[in-house]
Order: structure tokens, then sequence, then C-alpha cells
């Protein structure tokens, strides 16, 4: 729907299609574009479910409204907010198709954590909120255009509720952090039983720590822009090579 979401939109994509298709294999449920047999059954705490873990923030997407007479260089506008980020994009999936899901957020300790907080409760009833950062991350969208806050996750000790999340999933999906959240990304892989590894573009400018780290995950994705960092090109096809 627009230019940051399209960004990503190929990591959730396969990231769904391969825990729906295995969550379905471990619990038995049939899901199908969003319907499943299991229905808006509360979640059964001792079911196989999925745990994706990652930055997570308000996103604020700007459309123009049309039809509606600009002044200047005003034009009449329409602002609607969602929980943003690749970790909840791939929890609101999972939770659409009708699978057993319980994210693990990275938020920030600011003012804006109180907002974040409802925000998850709203639409996450089993999530956990990790205030990792100083700072929330925050992204406005005006058409094609994303301006983010950059965060760096300060904090890497994770809780006991956290570990214990993490290490209970049938699958971790583990989302794409900066160069300095290593030391985060390294525990995240150790606790996981199965692990989906979302490379970005920042793990990826050093080619020999990145195919360590990949090395650890059960599976590793990376969209063609990011393939074409770490294969120091800019040709897609090169990269792919």
């Amino acid at each position: 729907i627009n230019g940051f979401q399209l960004s990503y939109h190929g990591l959730v994509d396969v990231c769904v299609l391969v825990i729906a298709g295995a969550m379905t294999t471990a619990t038995g449920a049939k899901s199908f574009a969003g319907q499943s047999e299991q229905g808006a059954e509360p979640m059964n705490m001792n079911q196989p479910y999925c745990c994706p873990v990652g930055v997570a923030g308000p996103d604020a997407f700007w459309q123009p409204l049309p039809g509606l007479p600009t002044v200047g260089s005003k034009y009449p506008s329409d602002c609607t907010e969602l929980l943003g980020g690749c970790a909840p994009n791939v929890a609101r999936a999972i939770q659409e198709m009708g699978q057993p899901v319980r994210p693990v957020f990275l938020t920030g300790s600011d003012e804006w954590s109180s907002h974040v907080d409802s925000m998850v409760c709203r639409e996450f009833s089993t999530a956990l909120c990790l205030p990792l950062m100083s700072q929330t991350r925050r992204s406005v969208i005006l058409g094609d255009c994303c301006y983010s806050t950059s965060v760096t996750i300060e904090r890497t000790a994770l809780s006991e509720e956290a570990i214990d999340t993490i290490a209970g999933a049938e699958f971790v999906v583990v989302g794409p952090m900066g160069q300095a959240d290593h030391l985060l990304v390294e525990a995240l892989l150790g606790y996981s039983n199965r692990a989906i590894l979302l490379m970005s573009s920042q793990h990826l400018q050093d080619a020999e720590a990145a195919c360590d780290r990949a090395s650890k995950a059960w599976i590793t994705i990376v969209n063609e822009s990011e393939l074409a960092v770490w294969a120091a090109t800019r040709d897609p096809f090169a990269a792919h090579k």
C-alpha cells in the first residue's frame, strides 16, 4: 500500500507462507486465505505457536483526500495510525490466518511507550513488550516516502518470561535489526528451536558475519535489494548468482 511497507512485503509474505504451512502440520488446523477451522477461539497456551521478535512502534499513514480543494501548498488528507514494524506485520498476518502467535516486541522507554503499549494490547492479547531502547521507533509515511526515527537497542538482557516465550515457540521470527544489535540477535537464535532470520542491510555489510549468523538460523530470508548489498553489487541478477 506504500513504499515503506512494500520494501518488507516479500519478507513478510515468505515468513507467513513458511510458518502457516508448518503450523498447519503442527496444530492440525487448516488455514486458507485468512479463514481457519479454529475460528476466533481464545489461544490455547499449550498449543504450538509462532513468536515474532522485533522492533515495534507507531506508523502514521498520511493519504491525500481526492476531490477536495487545496489551499496553496496545503491539501486535505487523512491520517491512519497502525502498529508498525516487521514483527507486528508478521504477527498480524499469522493471527489473521487463525494460527497461534505470541509476539515479543522491542519498544522504547520514552514518553511514547505507554501509547505503544496500548496499541499492542488492543491488537495482540498475548504480546510481550520489552523496553530495550531509550527511544521509540516512529514512522511517518507520506505517499511513497517514509520517514523513520533511527533507533538502537541499548539493552540486550531478556526477561525470564521473554526467554520462556521464545524457547517454547515452534518458530521464532527474528526481525531485521541494526549491526549494533548483533549480541541480541545471537541470543535470540540461541534460544530458538527453529529460527527464521530476516537479515537487514546493515547486517549484510559484513558478509562473513552474516554467513555465520545465517548458519545458526533454520531459514534465512533476504530480499533482492539487501541481497545486492550482501553480494556487493547493485545488480539483482548478479546478486542472485
